[in-house]
């Protein structure tokens, strides 16, 4: 997902949509919590 920017990672699971999340799978894929909401540069 070259292209797309956000200055936060992560997310808290809010309804039935989100059982099929793209974020939460490919987080899985890397060993990673989707769960847990953090920012992913640092100074901003």
């Amino acid at each position: 997902m070259h292209g797309i920017w956000n200055p936060w990672h992560g997310c808290k699971r809010c309804s039935e949509g989100c059982r099929n999340c793209y974020m939460f799978y490919l987080d899985a894929l890397r060993g990673k919590d989707g769960g847990t909401v953090y920012r992913t540069i640092k100074g901003l």
